[in-house]
């Protein structure tokens, strides 16, 4: 699961690329926002690889989540926003699309990180678990061989 999230991070950072290449929207505002958002993607995607890298413990993990949501969030606004106002051609339905698309990639990746993490989570409890009962079944046999 953790190695799709980053995969859907790349993806999501590649459309927004995409989106900033083409969208030619004549006002500077737009352009800027467009360009912060490839930079706070950018972000993101630092933050997914960082702790595969660095071997970062949950709360990271978590963070790095966290973002995502934001991302998902700022990339669907965006589209909502930009995409009634530059029209509605093929071209310009297409691109709103692929900000869509972002967005939703970014939702997943932020779903598939905090799924990963309980599951490590549950697998390192179900373990501590285990070597309890391990350790307790030893220290019985050991009074029933004395």
């Amino acid at each position: 699961m953790a190695i799709a999230a980053v995969v859907f991070s790349i993806l999501s950072t590649v459309l927004a690329w995409i989106l900033l290449a083409v969208y030619m929207l004549d006002t500077v505002a737009a352009q800027v926002i467009l360009a912060l958002l490839l930079a706070i993607n950018l972000v993101g995607l630092v933050l997914f690889q960082i702790p595969w890298c660095c071997q970062k413990g949950p709360c990271f993990l978590y963070t790095a989540g966290g973002f995502a949501v934001i991302l998902f969030l700022a990339m669907l606004a965006l589209g909502l926003a930009v995409g009634p106002t530059v029209g509605y051609s093929v071209y310009m339905i297409i691109m709103w699309a692929f900000g869509n698309a972002g967005a939703i990639c970014w939702l997943v990746s932020a779903v598939l990180m905090f799924v990963h993490v309980r599951s490590v989570e549950q697998a390192e409890s179900k373990q501590e678990q285990a070597n309890k009962d391990n350790a307790a079944s030893d220290v019985d046999l050991k009074k029933q061989q004395a």
